[in-house]
């Protein structure tokens, strides 16, 4: 006989399963800070040709791009990468920096990391800003970041996608500096 617990937890399962949510925890090496908040519906949901459950601005196919960077990043770190278990979003309100130039996230990392890794100029009043103003033309915004230890939230460009998913199937924080890793990061 199946037990109230047993029968809770199959029906959640199966729920979770049909619904299209992520599992709690996927890739459990990671637990990474999010920096962005979005909040993708999974009945809006486009997939890769290899499974990777996507979500972009109308006009923005990036399916074959996704399937061929992550086959390159499977093959290079010689590890099988679940497909199922990665989601990626464009977010329509990505923008290009007018400082750096490159396309970025709205984003709230720690200002530090812009300040004293990437060497930009912030003042402080721009810290913890999520978008540009006219007193904060330039605020501290990726290119690519991890929410939810599951899906890798970028630019159409994918500029670090093979980066943040790296991140997140080892859990290693910064891949650059560990040269087996490193090596498998070029677009």
């Amino acid at each position: 006989m199946i037990t109230l617990l047993t029968r809770f937890t199959l029906f959640s399962w199966l729920f979770l399963s049909i619904v299209g949510c992520p599992p709690q925890v996927r890739y459990p090496n990671g637990h990474f800070l999010n920096v962005t908040n979005y909040q993708p519906d999974p009945k809006k949901a486009s997939h890769t040709k290899s499974g990777i459950r996507y979500w972009a601005p109308p006009g923005v196919d990036v399916r074959d791009q996704v399937d061929r960077l992550t086959a390159e990043l499977e093959q290079c770190l010689g590890t099988k990468i679940r497909r199922d278990w990665i989601g990626v979003l464009i977010p329509d309100d990505a923008y290009v920096s007018k400082c750096s130039g490159q396309w970025v996230v709205p984003s709230t990392p720690n200002c530090k990391l812009c300040i004293d890794q990437k060497g930009l100029p912030l003042p402080e009043k721009c810290c913890g800003l999520r978008l540009p103003t006219a007193a904060c033309p330039c605020v501290c915004n990726m290119r690519s970041v991890l929410q939810d230890n599951y899906l890798i939230v970028t630019t159409k460009t994918l500029a670090l996608y093979k980066a943040e998913l790296t991140r997140l199937i080892t859990g290693v924080n910064f891949p650059w500096g560990q040269k087996e890793l490193a090596k498998c990061l070029k677009q």
